[in-house]
């Protein structure tokens, strides 16, 4: 067999020379299409279920939410295996798929499943599937500094202008803001003055949630022209919250 392969080529010289040069070539070309990197990501296809249950324990969260989790996603199609996490306050599920699988096609397969189980969670407990990044993906800080402005003026230009121009670059899978400080309204409670007037810590929760939101009405036909009539509730200020309570 050797030698009728060694016939040939010295038979058939020009021709083996050309198809040695073609192979070259594309040997060359596939050489600079082939993706190099220090560190290759080596993730498997997974889809990670996180689910926050502030003020219950570990078994709690096992029972009551990691375990219908991972029985909602069992017997998904392609799926290899499915870990999982509990702890104090939060629920870590991992579905892993086989590799040829695409990961929009498996996350769609799991937020289908997702569907069906969150009338089954503990009430004020939302499972969200986690962003499509792995533990090699790259990481960047960004600062925002200016002295005239303060820490809440600053978290909110970062949440409202920065973070939504950044989401809109591909390939970015999230963007976190880290630090600053978040615009709220507390309400300290007189339980002497609470006792005095009959009432209870309920009453006022349920006071200041039911007279902050907005509602919408119909409209109003007048010369041709529609007049919507809506109900303006939700606290802005602090002077609206204590005309509330």
């Amino acid at each position: 067999m050797l030698e009728r392969i060694v016939h040939f080529s010295v038979k058939n010289r020009a021709e083996v020379l050309i198809l040695t040069l073609f192979l070259v070539g594309v040997a060359v070309y596939q050489l600079f299409q082939l993706p190099i990197d220090a560190v290759p990501d080596i993730t498997n296809k997974q889809v990670v279920i996180n689910a926050l249950a502030p003020g219950l324990g570990a078994q709690e969260v096992e029972r009551q939410i990691t375990f219908p989790i991972e029985l909602a996603l069992a017997g998904l199609p392609y799926l290899k295996e499915t870990r999982s996490t509990s702890m104090f306050g939060l629920s870590q599920v991992t579905v892993v798929f086989e590799d040829h699988v695409d990961l929009y096609f498996a996350r769609q397969l799991v937020n289908e499943r997702m569907q069906t189980i969150q009338s089954q969670l503990p009430p004020n407990v939302q499972a969200e599937m986690g962003p499509v990044s792995t533990g090699l993906g790259e990481l960047a800080h960004v600062e925002v500094r200016n002295p005239y402005l303060s820490l809440m003026e600053r978290a909110n230009l970062a949440d409202w202008v920065i973070r939504p121009q950044l989401l809109t670059v591909p390939g970015l899978a999230e963007v976190t803001r880290w630090g600053g400080e978040t615009r709220q309204f507390l309400v300290e409670v007189d339980p002497m003055r609470l006792e005095a007037h009959g009432l209870t810590l309920r009453d006022v929760l349920e006071a200041i949630q039911t007279n902050n939101q907005n509602a919408g009405g119909a409209y109003i036909l007048r010369g041709g022209q529609q007049a919507m009539v809506r109900a303006v509730g939700q606290v802005n200020s602090l002077d609206d919250l204590r005309r509330i309570v």
